[in-house]
């Protein structure tokens, strides 16, 4: 077997995997061992598999072969060393080979150039309906075996399915190719991905694949920033308020209009049938299915069956009218004739008594008379009545296309169409947990993939903090504080806290659904790795590493972690009064301030590390928004500090905490973020004046704040006479009448005072004081 590797027959080892008859797939039966042995080579040394890789990427195997195969075969053993094959395929090329040292070093690009190559076609392999559904048809059925284990029982064989599989998943979503992302996407979520997550987030081993499901997470919510999502899902929510206060006038109100969009009453009353009430209960029967098929109408519906029936049935009885018209006229006509036949004997027997045969003739004429009378006013009537029937059913299909057309995909066109038409009134609509594919008439204008997939994160995203955040970080927790040997990335953890806490408040979620977020050991966890991270970071500036960016983007995930939790914790602090865990919450926080063993020395950590961060602060490396994060951050905390300080006892910490920020290298940090204050948000500009104020009152070291970078800001603020100067006069007056009431004589040194006999003049005269 392994001669076939080193000579040009391995395309025909490939061949002989299986066959395709019509769509179907038949595995050879040296499958399993062909497949073995290319597993094998796989997992070998880094040339020889990355050799295989370039011959299994050109011959195009994988879509020739290997999903045509997962999708048809159903034996267990075969299944299992292809999910194996296809996950390492496409493993993220950083994990097949450095990159910096192949074309760096070598200079060698056509490998790279050809593993890129071959992800990419092998993403667009992926783009298939079929396969993406066989990948989540595996999953229910392994999960389906898991639920029947006995409690205590753990199916190793059954976890290890599912992990191939989201693994697959997510080294699918991970290559970069972002022309099929939306579509993969589309196809997951169309596959109902989101009931899997939650039944994986919800299963007793959720361990064994909790870290799979953050990196599936992150990687589905790639491109959808947290900004943007924010603000669709207030868009949503304003949706729902708004269809509350226009729909919920009367709750027995139909759930679709209930003479269609643009009908009427007069319009639906000509919808009929032709005949009889068995027809017209047969097209009523009819018309309640179609309803019921496209979502429109609920069993419960009765008042829009009621309209229906009293339509129809008004129809039946015109029609009933129409046809006792017709026949009454008929008749009339024939008494007519009957009546002039009659005349017409009697004058010829009165005249000739005796000729039979034209009496004969003339009764032979008027009989043919009266048959041609009969058949011109039947075909006319049926005429009509086709004419009628045609009509009816063209009025029948525009009643059902607006019935059908009514149900909307997207909020924001639900917002227009009110707007438009504000004589409609519709009922409150049920919110609906299970996300399904919007079903939408052939002419409707469909929404583009990037709408659509929108839409579906925004559904996922209110049922995953309602069902799964609350045990997957807690899970998470649990690995990354136990003895686990598995290797777990603390930045994909400090993620999904960032990503997903703001959304609690957007969403109202109750305050049971996070209470293990809502915890101050979570935060005494995230500063501990923070601090590490900090260290790790600065033994990577002294030793000049290629991946420092790595490490500074792991350490501001950090620090967000740090804020949106502690954001979290005050608005459960002040609006869950209500709730029946309020209590305990509170009780946490009186808690953690003690030396118990929950706290873990977090308060004097989280002091630590906000006064080094600032401090070492470099931007050659760190962005400027980072250090808008640290210190807003820490101006969270101060607040946190002060609203729990009776309980705490922090009245002196405190101001010991405030006394480590009063010298000139951290104000002169503040004074960077201040320059920019006719651009920073209103929040960033009242950390950096807080704590300035606090450095003045509390610890008076007013000295701190003598350097030009912050004295040109406060002379441009009083300049301007701006909202800022209003609102903070008597720091800024305060700062700059002291520093003009130093002798400039005095000889302070450089590094104190950094430069300011410089700037002293000019803002003497700027003051004109």
């Amino acid at each position: 077997m392994d001669e076939l590797f080193k000579n040009s027959n391995t395309q025909n080892m490939f061949a002989q995997l299986g066959t395709r008859v019509g769509n179907d797939y038949v595995p050879s039966k040296n499958c399993y061992m062909i497949l073995m042995h290319i597993y094998e080579k796989l997992n070998s040394s880094e040339r020889s598999a990355t050799h295989l890789r370039q011959i299994i990427g050109f011959s195009q195997l994988l879509s020739q072969h290997l999903i045509p195969m997962f999708i048809a075969v159903n034996n267990d053993n075969i299944i299992d060393i292809l999910l194996k094959i296809l996950v390492s395929l496409i493993s993220p090329i950083e994990s097949l080979m450095l990159v910096e040292k192949n074309v760096g070093e070598n200079g060698d690009n056509s490998t790279l150039l050809g593993l890129n190559w071959m992800m990419s076609m092998s993403k667009a392999a992926w783009a298939d309906l079929k396969a993406i559904k066989r990948i989540m048809e595996v999953i229910k059925e392994h999960m389906k075996k898991l639920s029947c284990c006995p409690v205590g029982y753990t199916n190793n064989y059954s976890i290890s399915f599912i992990s191939d599989c989201l693994r697959l998943i997510k080294n699918i979503l991970h290559i970069p190719n972002e022309q099929y992302q939306n579509t993969i996407l589309w196809m997951i979520f169309s596959e109902q991905f989101d009931e899997i997550i939650i039944s994986l987030i919800a299963n007793s081993n959720r361990g064994h694949w909790a870290v799979l499901i953050i990196e599936l997470i992150a990687l589905i919510f790639k491109n959808q920033h947290v900004e943007q999502m924010s603000m669709q899902i207030i868009k949503m929510n304003e949706t729902k308020k708004f269809d509350s206060s226009e729909d919920n006038e009367s709750n027995t109100s139909s759930k679709y209009p209930k003479y269609g969009r643009n009908s009427s009453p007069e319009n639906l009353s000509e919808l009929s049938n032709e005949d009889c009430d068995d027809d017209a209960n047969f097209k009523l029967n009819k018309m309640i299915g179609n309803l019921r098929k496209n979502n429109l109408m609920d069993e419960e519906d009765k008042s829009s069956k009621e309209a229906i029936i009293h339509n129809l049935n008004v129809h039946t009885v015109n029609d009933k009218l129409d046809s006792t018209k017709t026949k009454f006229e008929e008749l009339l006509l024939l008494a007519e004739l009957n009546l002039k036949k009659g005349d017409d004997d009697e004058t010829s027997n009165s005249n000739n008594l005796n000729t039979e045969s034209r009496r004969n003739s003339i009764t032979e004429i008027r009989r043919n008379s009266i048959t041609e009378s009969r058949r011109n006013s039947y075909t006319e009537t049926r005429r009509n009545s086709n004419r009628e029937s045609r009509r009816n059913s063209l009025e029948q299909i525009k009643f059902e296309f607006e019935m059908k057309s009514y149900k909307p995909t997207l909020g924001s066109a639900i917002c227009r169409r009110k707007e438009k038409s504000r004589k409609k009134k519709y009922t409150k609509k049920n919110f609906k947990t299970k996300l399904k594919l919007p079903s939408l008439p052939i002419q409707f204008n469909v929404p583009n993939e990037i709408c659509m997939i929108s839409y579906f994160l925004q559904k996922f995203t209110v049922r995953f903090l309602q069902n799964g955040f609350n045990t997957l970080v807690d899970e998470l927790y649990n690995l990354l504080t136990s003895n686990s040997h598995q290797h777990i990335d603390t930045s994909l953890y400090f993620w999904i806290l960032t990503y997903f806490c703001r959304f609690c408040k957007l969403n109202n979620i109750k305050l049971k659904l996070v209470r293990r977020i809502v915890s101050f050991k979570l935060i005494s966890f995230i500063v501990h790795e923070g601090l590490k991270i900090s260290e790790q970071l600065t033994i990577a500036k002294l030793q000049k590493s290629p991946n420092i960016h790595l490490k500074v983007r792991h350490l501001h995930l950090a620090i967000m972690a740090i804020k949106e939790v502690i954001k979290t914790i005050e608005f459960y602090r002040q609006t869950a009064v209500e709730s029946p865990i309020y209590a305990d919450l509170i009780k946490d926080l009186q808690n953690s301030g003690n030396n118990s063993p929950e706290s873990i020395t977090w308060a004097k950590d989280l002091k630590s590390l906000f006064t080094l961060l600032i401090r070492y602060y470099d931007s050659d490396i760190q962005i400027i928004e980072y250090l808008h994060d640290l210190i807003v951050t820490n101006h969270m905390v101060l607040s946190l500090f002060d609203t729990l300080k009776d309980c705490w006892n922090l009245n002196d910490n405190i101001t010991a905490y405030i006394k480590k920020f009063a010298v000139p290298d951290i104000m002169y940090k503040y004074g960077l973020v201040l320059q920019n204050y006719e651009k920073n948000s209103e929040i960033v500009n009242e950390s950096v004046l807080v704590m300035m104020h606090h450095v003045i009152t509390k610890v008076e070291n007013t000295t701190s704040l003598f350097q030009p970078i912050i004295l040109k800001t406060f002379l441009k603020i009083f300049e301007n006479n701006d909202y800022q100067y209003k609102r903070w006069s008597d720091l800024i007056e305060n700062v700059l009448n002291k520093f003009l009431n130093i002798p400039h004589t005095v000889n302070c040194s450089e590094n104190t005072l950094r430069g300011i006999p410089c700037i002293y003049k000019s803002t003497n005269q700027r003051m004109n004081f």
